[in-house]
């Protein structure tokens, strides 16, 4: 087995296990001190066999979740790199790798790791746009700044003249640009003055994209970026200078996107494959400014990304190039910055950070003690010194504490909810607290014997909570008449912890020595239902 075929293996392993939920939620975030040739970063991709490229303008590198291999130009070796300056980076279905530089194309070997030239040239005009590979399979359309389209057979990798030829007359240019091939075969060429679609197999070029007399496209248009929405066929558009427009193939034309999002720079669109949002699949954007954001699609609009736990903010600084990974991790080169992989959210789960300030980023602050969802939706979490947070379903996070409440300290111990909607907020060695919407908070016993509850349920055919506690046994809570009292079992030990309210109405009761079935109707500890 080559050493290609071994790190292709490592990757895979590591990618799963150090980037999934072995090593947690967090972003991870490298720079050139960790070895990435250089902060400055053209294109992320990965290959179909896993291996993840790494683009630069100081260098070519793969990564295996720890560490960095990187080529280089050396004019002193053959088979190095053409330069250091790499533009684009693709494998096709046959497995070759192809390289663009500013001075043309090559192949790399896997087996040597080594570079055969297969387009160069000290021109300029030899510098590499795009590299994409037409739908049958048979072709490689490569896209130049300079020379226009080359086109090679997947095959043989020798120049297809009669094709290249052709194409070239299409665009009646030299500068080709770069290029995204969708759905259909269509190929879409655009570059700072402009956008096409290409039909090759027809033979028809369609320049007259922009507008209709009811929605007015600027002039100066620069195209950066060409993505296909795959449920509605949408083509979606990037650009330098005027955000997002769209393509709809039931209209024929390009239209501006309807949330106003002409303020954003546009560099990189990435259609996320697997996570849902608001009834279709989320779009992330890389922007000059603005970091990474979010494209809705139902609105149309760029908002915030919902990226937690990141060493460094997601939100500001150039992004270039934006990548999903098989395992569905999110890559994304920060211009001048480095690289940052975004964990996928595991099995449906998002992290959530509960930090001083209630935004669901930065260090979290205490760990969570207890989780309830009221009657409207809102959901409450207790923390063990961070106080109670309140989520509601928009999104909007509010923190209470002992400063702006009569929280009695801000270690939460338990929360529980009663039929009429309020909140019972147990804290340690300090009492009992509760919310409602009509009173808010107050403050509602610190009887000793409550101030060491530890565990909850509530009886809503009784209307009465019953309380583990670590030195009082069980204590009972009327809330007809707000009344307290012990369980007068003396069988039930003073230290209890998890309670459960079954459906026959038996209440069952773990201690250290042990578990116990309480019978309400009784009194007593019924030693019948553990047999």
């Amino acid at each position: 087995m080559s050493v290609y075929y071994l790190i292709r293996y490592a990757i895979a392993l590591l990618l799963v296990f150090c980037i999934g939920p072995v090593c947690g939620q967090r972003v991870r975030f490298y720079s050139s001190e960790d070895g990435l040739p250089n902060s400055k970063i053209n294109k992320i991709y990965q290959d179909p066999s896993g291996i993840v490229w790494i683009a630069t303008q100081n260098g070519l590198s793969y990564f295996d979740g720890m560490h960095f291999t990187t080529f280089r130009h050396d004019s002193n070796r053959p088979g190095t790199l053409n330069n250091n300056y790499v533009t684009a980076v693709f494998t096709d279905s046959r497995g070759t790798c192809w390289i663009g530089t500013p001075s043309g194309l090559q192949i790399f070997d896997r087996e040597y790791h080594t570079f055969t030239d297969i387009l160069s040239g000290s021109n300029p005009r030899y510098h590499i746009s795009s590299i994409e590979e037409t739908p049958d399979g048979k072709h490689i359309v490569i896209a130049t700044s300079g020379i226009g389209f080359r086109i090679f057979n997947a095959d043989t990798h020798e120049l297809d003249t009669e094709i290249t030829i052709s194409l070239n007359r299409l665009i009646a240019g030299e500068f080709s640009g770069r290029t995204y091939i969708d759905s259909k075969g269509i190929m879409w060429m655009h570059t700072e003055r402009g956008l096409s679609r290409i039909d090759m197999a027809g033979g028809k070029v369609d320049s007259h994209l922009w507008g209709s007399a009811r929605e007015r496209v600027p002039d100066d248009i620069a195209v950066s970026v060409v993505r296909e929405e795959p449920r509605s066929g949408k083509i979606l558009i990037g650009t330098y200078n005027d955000g997002i427009f769209v393509f709809d193939p039931e209209l024929g034309y390009v239209r501006p996107a309807r949330g106003g999002v002409s303020n954003y720079r546009v560099r990189d669109i990435l259609i996320l494959e697997g996570k849902e949002h608001l009834g279709g699949p989320h779009v992330w954007i890389g922007t000059e400014e603005t970091g990474i954001r979010r494209f809705n699609l139902s609105t149309e609009s760029i908002e915030e990304a919902d990226i937690l736990r990141s060493p460094i903010d997601p939100n500001s600084g150039k992004v270039h190039t934006l990548m999903q990974d098989l395992q569905g991790n999110v890559w994304a080169g920060l211009y001048q910055k480095g690289l940052m992989i975004i964990p996928r959210s595991i099995y449906g789960f998002e992290y959530y950070a509960f930090t001083a300030n209630g935004e669901p980023r930065g260090e979290n602050l205490a760990c969570v003690t207890s989780v309830v969802r009221d009657h409207s939706g809102t959901l409450w979490v207790g923390t063990d010194g961070g106080g109670l947070f309140r989520l509601e379903e928009k999104g909007h996070t509010q923190r209470f504490t002992r400063r702006n409440t009569p929280l009695h300290n801000n270690s939460i111990v338990n929360l529980i909810l009663d039929k009429r909607g309020k909140l019972y907020i147990s804290t340690y060695m300090g009492g009992i607290t509760t919310y409602s919407p009509q009173e808010g908070f107050r403050s509602y016993s610190s009887d000793p014997e409550l101030q060491k509850a530890v565990h909850s349920v509530y009886d809503s055919a009784e209307d009465r909570i019953y309380y583990s506690t670590h030195g009082s046994g069980v204590v009972r809570v009327s809330l007809a008449d707000d009344s307290i009292e012990r369980l007068p079992d003396n069988t039930i030990p003073s230290y209890t912890n998890s309670l459960l309210l079954d459906s026959s109405n038996q209440l069952w009761i773990s201690a250290g020595d042990g578990l116990r079935c309480y019978d309400k109707t009784t009194g007593r500890n019924d030693t019948r239902c553990c047999q």
